[in-house]
């Protein structure tokens, strides 16, 4: 299956690469691009609908930085310009590509990326423990609730741009 991320999607998976690398870490996983798309809502190429989901669930780059850093620390590893992703990492994409699709999206956004990251529920959580899932429940969120609420913004802005897209006929 070939995924095809949007300008910002690609942008995520680079700034991803970039944190492992910071953190001297041999390989990029899913708290990499958790620190990355947190970190898009703050740059130029911004997305109303990311950042009102970061909002929501009250994380910021400073905050999930810290705790990535108390719960996975430093490497040692330097040196190697591009590092191999995770098999939990290549599942998130995979996850995230059938997201978009099933949202009208031919392209993986960030927002996908950010939705895919959320465990469905506390059995999927249990199943499928990431580093990603551990830092999202230390900030306190209900996996249930939060992939539906996230869902829930994703699907309203998706029939707002349509209903837009339609007026403009």
């Amino acid at each position: 299956m070939h995924i095809q991320f949007s300008n910002a999607g690609a942008q995520a998976v680079q700034l991803a690469h970039c944190h492992a690398s910071r953190l001297g870490q041999d390989n990029v996983g899913t708290e990499h691009l958790l620190l990355a798309v947190i970190e898009l809502t703050d740059m130029a190429e911004r997305d109303e609908v990311l950042r009102d989901m970061v909002g929501y669930f009250g994380l910021t780059f400073d905050r999930v930085y810290a705790e990535a850093l108390r719960t996975v620390g430093t490497g040692s590893c330097t040196g190697r310009a591009r590092r191999p992703e995770t098999q939990m990492l290549t599942s998130v994409y995979a996850e995230a590509h059938e997201l978009a699709l099933r949202l009208g999206s031919d392209f993986v956004r960030p927002r996908h990326l950010f939705l895919a990251l959320i465990p469905a529920d506390s059995q999927e959580y249990e199943r499928n423990t990431t580093i990603t899932a551990c830092l999202l429940f230390k900030f306190g969120l209900d996996f249930s609730r939060a992939r539906s609420d996230a869902v829930s913004v994703l699907k309203s802005s998706e029939q707002e741009r349509c209903s837009l897209a339609m007026s403009d006929d």
